[in-house]
């Protein structure tokens, strides 16, 4: 989750790197039904987000801006994409205006979400516990139970031979 900003200038970041050629919009949902058509520049999505955003002007960053990135090439764009949307509907963004663009100007494919904070009645989407919240939502999304994952590393560590909890320490963390 990325620095929050009022004059949503993650859309003009995103569209820098398509012009660079790495990058591209996956996809834009929830901007009207003409806006397919009536849509012709990246400042019309932004004008549309601030506008979206002004149902509540307490919020002085509406911008959501989040990248979920993956290990090397281990998912390719459109499966980016369908996780992206999913994670947007258990945060609670499903129904707000969202861009999806992927990047591919690093050696891990990812892709950048931006949306607004202001729900379609102009209250502002819980936060409590944000990053826990999306990190929880991700693994359930991709099918990853770290607990699972620790508690097998921990069976294995404990195999080895140490003497103190320092030593044990140690066995953990050479293992990852």
């Amino acid at each position: 989750i990325l620095k929050g900003s009022n004059s949503f200038s993650a859309v003009g970041y995103n569209e820098e790197r398509v012009k660079n050629g790495e990058g591209q919009l996956l996809c834009s949902n929830n901007f009207g039904s003409t806006a397919d058509v009536l849509f012709t520049k990246p400042s019309d999505y932004k004008n549309y987000l601030k506008d979206w955003s002004s149902r509540n002007s307490r919020i002085k960053s509406p911008q959501l801006h989040v990248t979920i990135s993956c290990k090397d090439k281990s998912y390719n764009p459109e499966e980016l994409k369908e996780i992206g949307i999913k994670w947007l509907e258990k945060m609670g963004y499903g129904s707000n205006p969202y861009m999806i663009y992927f990047h591919s100007n690093t050696k891990n494919n990812h892709i950048h979400i931006i949306t607004s904070r202001i729900d379609g009645q102009g209250k502002k989407i819980n936060d409590s516990y944000e990053k826990e919240r999306s990190v929880r939502i991700l693994d359930s999304i991709i099918g990853l139970d770290r607990y699972a994952l620790l508690r097998k590393e921990i069976a294995k560590a404990l195999k080895y031979s140490y003497t103190s909890e320092k030593q044990f320490c140690l066995i953990l963390e050479s293992r990852g």
